[in-house]
């Protein structure tokens, strides 16, 4: 393992330039760019400088700013998911709600009917006459 390292760090030693390598770096930029001129050469003479959708790209390409929209599509798809489930929550309520009421009126009604033969099994065991249509109206007011 030491010798790994030691190897390492001997690749890794600073190492003076040749003294030339400036001016071949430069010589070889020359040459390049008499066999391939630069591209602004080129594709900046069709475009104008002042061209709106240029400018819009280059303002969308700097880093800052694509930070700023990939936070705020992160922001409103968050904000879309969190809407869409409180949706769902009060769809979910509501179908609930018309449940509880439709298990409270059947409810109602077996209650009014139990009440009602509790009531006809009392007028029996007492003796008393049954009740018409009419008598029972007037008891309710």
């Amino acid at each position: 393992m030491k010798s790994l390292e030691d190897e390492l760090r001997q690749a890794l030693r600073r190492k003076e330039p040749p003294p030339d390598l400036a001016e071949r770096v430069l010589a070889r930029i020359g040459q390049r760019d008499q066999i391939n001129p630069p591209a602004t050469s080129r594709a900046m003479s069709r475009v104008p400088k002042t061209d709106p959708w240029s400018r819009l790209r280059s303002w969308f390409w700097r880093a800052g700013i694509r930070w700023a929209l990939a936070t705020a599509a992160c922001c409103v798809l968050i904000a879309a998911i969190v809407v869409e489930r409180q949706r769902a929550e009060r769809a979910r309520a509501e179908v609930a709600r018309e449940q509880l009421e439709v298990a409270l009126q059947l409810a109602s009604g077996k209650l009014n009917r139990a009440f009602r033969e509790v009531r006809r099994v009392e007028r029996v065991e007492s003796g008393a006459p049954a009740k018409t249509k009419a008598n029972r109206r007037s008891e309710r007011l």
